[in-house]
């Protein structure tokens, strides 16, 4: 996987994130990583989260030791077309979070989260494809 921050192009974020059962409806997401950033200093990296189905959408909850089980957004389905849609905007005062995840075909899903207010204003994308070795994802966020 790969990030950045459009805003500055802050640096690159490359690594792998994993998919593990933890629940008979719950998938542990957790990814890995080193931050390249654009003076050359490297510093590692990784995320964890909870994804849990919900009526009409996935409940993504944080599962990082410091705020285990917080709901960190709840992604709605939107209408189908070439792939899968799920979409949610949520404030975190003052900023607000405009998340967008997106199923492909071919083994692949993206997702953009765009962060705007007087905190924060950046734009992260990731995009991720499936590997060769079973319940990995490889991702790149650009």
């Amino acid at each position: 996987m790969a990030a950045g921050a459009p805003d500055g192009d802050l640096g690159t974020f490359t690594g792998v994130a994993v998919f593990s059962p933890c629940a008979p409806d719950v998938l542990r997401y957790r990814e890995d990583g080193v931050l390249l950033q654009e003076n050359g200093i490297s510093l590692p990296g990784y995320r964890e989260y909870d994804y849990r189905l919900a009526p009409d959408g996935i409940a993504i909850h944080f599962a990082d030791a410091h705020r285990r089980g917080a709901l960190y957004v709840t992604l709605r389905f939107s209408g189908l077309a070439a792939a899968y849609e799920a979409q949610a905007t949520h404030l975190c005062a003052p900023d607000t979070y405009r998340h967008r995840m997106t199923w492909h075909a071919d083994d692949r899903f993206s997702t953009v989260v765009a962060v705007a207010g007087p905190r924060k204003s950046y734009t992260l994308a990731s995009h991720y494809r499936r590997s060769a070795t079973p319940s990995v994802c490889l991702a790149g966020i650009s």
